[in-house]
Parts: C-alpha cells; sequence; structure tokens
C-alpha cells in the first residue's frame, strides 16, 4: 500500500509542484543558454577578425621584404603599424569575453545543482522520506 501512495504522490507532484518548478528551471536555463550563446558567437566573430589582420600583416611583411624602394617601405610600414594597433584592440577585445563565458559556465553549473536540490527537498517533504 506504501508503494501505490508514493506512486500518487510522485505523479501529483510531477503535474503540479515539479512541473512548476521544471518550467522555472527551463526557462532561467534557457536564458543562460541564450547569453551562453551569444559570446559564443561573439568570440567566434572576433577569432575571425583576428585571424583576418594577422594573414594582412603576414601579406604586407612580404611586402616589405619584397620591396627596395623606401617610399613604398614607408607606406608599408604604416600600414603594418595600423593593422598591428588593429591586432592589439582584437585580441583585447576577444580577451574580455573569456571570463563572460566562464562565468555563464559557473551560473549554469550552480543553477542545475540547485535545481536538483530543490527538486530532492520537495520530494522528500511530499513523501516523507
Amino acid at each position: 500500500m506504501r508503494g501505490n501512495v508514493r506512486d500518487i504522490l510522485i505523479n501529483l507532484l510531477g503535474r503540479e509542484t515539479i512541473s512548476d518548478a521544471a518550467g522555472k528551471a527551463d526557462r532561467g536555463l534557457g536564458k543562460l543558454d541564450d547569453r551562453l550563446v551569444t559570446v559564443a558567437d561573439d568570440a567566434k566573430k572576433l577569432d575571425g577578425e583576428i585571424d583576418k589582420t594577422e594573414r594582412g600583416l603576414r601579406d604586407l611583411a612580404q611586402q616589405f621584404a619584397r620591396t627596395g624602394d623606401a617610399a613604398e617601405r614607408l607606406d608599408i610600414a604604416k600600414k603594418m603599424r595600423q593593422q598591428q594597433a588593429e591586432l592589439r584592440r582584437l585580441t583585447r577585445s576577444r580577451g574580455l569575453l573569456d571570463p563572460l563565458v566562464k562565468e555563464a559556465e559557473q551560473a549554469g553549473d550552480e543553477a542545475g545543482k540547485n535545481g536538483g536540490r530543490s527538486f530532492v527537498r520537495k520530494l522528500r517533504e511530499q513523501i516523507g522520506a
């Protein structure tokens, strides 16, 4: 008989209490997932720009090495300094995203742990365990 009562309580909890808590947790994790996706997309875009800038710098370095004209070397050197400044800016910006990803991942881990604890606590309260 006791097993049947537990099954009934678990079914009731699943439909009422637990489904509300699960819905809230799902919405919270959905927002967190959206944030992670956004940060990951931003990081990917910056990585692409960094790669493009590095390739441009390598091309300029090759052009610089090939040319013997002093005026042309000055122009190339100016372009290289601009590309180097851009690369530093992009790299700094990319570095700022890493803590955001870690923070979001930690928040997701904590939300999962808290949701599990809450579920078990409510279940124990309801079944008298």
